[in-house]
């Protein structure tokens, strides 16, 4: 577990990503800009940290930055954490993806939650807070458009090509 997203940015600090982002010019220069936080994230739904789904509060973890020692990161690598995890259940991303990455998040840490327009300009499933989209960056041969941040979500920070590819299902 040390050797997780989780444990790496826990060490060293830094921005992680999912491969299906493609982000813009001032994305980096936005991270720069709130150093003052000890973890930058952002949430697929338009709820903040009030996200709650059938295994509880959630936050999307395809994205986030933050500070080495990170406390909300250490939480979730505390041993006692770990443990609770069922490797075994049928819906593991509710015990390791956004539910789990919400976990470690308490209401008095210093975090700082992106508009999710910014991060995730669109959804391609509904959801119980935001109608679901056809991404604008796959074209009708099954391609992804180049420069597609720029060309349809010129507002946004990064664009997660959700329904391009994917690594979880139930």
């Amino acid at each position: 577990v040390s050797q997780s997203r989780y444990g790496i940015l826990h060490r060293f600090g830094g921005v992680y990503l999912d491969s299906l982002f493609e982000i813009g010019d001032e994305f980096c220069k936005y991270i720069k800009s709130k150093d003052t936080y000890e973890l930058i994230t952002a949430n697929e739904d338009p709820c903040g940290l009030k996200c709650k789904g059938s295994a509880g509060h959630y936050i999307s973890n395809g994205f986030f930055a933050c500070v080495p020692g990170c406390i909300p990161l250490k939480r979730l690598l505390h041993p006692s954490t770990l443990s609770g995890i069922d490797f075994y259940n049928v819906r593991i991303n509710q015990e390791t993806g956004p539910y789990f990455f919400r976990k470690g998040i308490k209401p008095r840490d210093n975090v700082h939650i992106i508009d999710t327009e910014k991060i995730y300009p669109f959804m391609v499933n509904d959801s119980e807070y935001r109608p679901g989209e056809i991404n604008q960056c796959i074209t009708e041969d099954d391609k992804l458009l180049h420069d597609c941040l720029k060309k349809k979500y010129p507002k946004s920070l990064a664009v997660y090509q959700s329904g391009f590819g994917g690594s979880w299902s139930w």
